[in-house]
């Protein structure tokens, strides 16, 4: 069987808004300046952001976060990633619950056909709150995500 060629595919952080009464999906759209177009992502690899990745020197977390997904299993991924910005719009506790969910197409943007949606996950601040170990039979059925602040 010949080789297939894939579409590169885009992996976007959207926003849930009005979770408890029809919920919208929202695109994050990134709002930083960095000069590097690499770096100009709302969601990135540990290998971009890594000075000593883009050296090409050794580095410990290369193995512990891949760039590429792991397939659990047939309809499983696992992604490493990191976000790039403060995806929250006030400091301090929100009054509304942040649900945020990774989106993986074929092309940018929402609208056309997506080929996965993660679970809803609490994107944080804080980087202490990722370090507890959530048990995988959690009622609430949430993941938690680092957003690198």
């Amino acid at each position: 069987m010949p080789y297939e060629e894939r579409p590169l595919l885009y992996t976007i952080l959207a926003h849930i808004e009005n979770v408890s009464s029809n919920p919208t999906v929202v695109v994050i759209v990134y709002e930083g300046q960095d000069k590097n177009p690499e770096m100009c992502r709302v969601l990135l690899t540990h290998e971009v952001m890594c000075s000593r990745c883009c050296d090409k020197k050794s580095c410990g977390n290369r193995n512990e976060t891949p760039s590429d997904p792991v397939i659990i299993d047939r309809f499983f991924l696992k992604f490493f990633l990191k976000c790039n910005q403060n995806c929250l719009k006030n400091a301090g506790n929100p009054r509304d619950m942040r649900r945020f969910q990774v989106v993986v197409s074929s092309q940018i943007g929402v609208e056309g056909p997506l080929l996965a949606v993660s679970d809803n996950m609490f994107v944080h601040n804080n980087s202490k709150h990722g370090r507890r170990t959530k048990r995988a039979d959690a009622s609430d059925g949430e993941a938690d995500a680092d957003s690198g602040e």
